[in-house]
């Protein structure tokens, strides 16, 4: 079945020598705060692309038919859970 679920692709390349582990933050859509799906997990000098999901039915709840804008923060952390890097929000490019 197809569905509406909207994805944001994101290429990701680790230099360092620890497996890392990025999520995202304060994730809004037009202005309007939503929670998407997006873990992702990449290795010591690995590249890694995942997407960034938003299901139809909270794009829905929130009167969103078509995604202009998307800021988010984020955050990368190691095995140890201990905080590699923090990004402030920033503006997510979208086609």
């Amino acid at each position: 079945a197809l569905s509406n679920d909207y994805e944001l692709v994101f290429y990701i390349e680790n230099k360092t020598d620890k497996t890392l582990s990025v999520m995202s933050n304060d994730v809004e859509v037009n202005g309007t705060p939503i929670e998407p799906l997006f873990v992702l997990t990449v290795g010591p000098r690995k590249k890694a692309v995942e997407s960034m999901l938003f299901y139809e039915k909270d794009l829905a709840e929130r009167e969103i038919e078509k995604i202009k804008t998307v800021n988010a923060s984020f955050k990368a952390f190691d095995e140890n859970l201990e905080t590699v890097f923090e990004t402030k929000v920033i503006k997510v490019p979208v086609k």
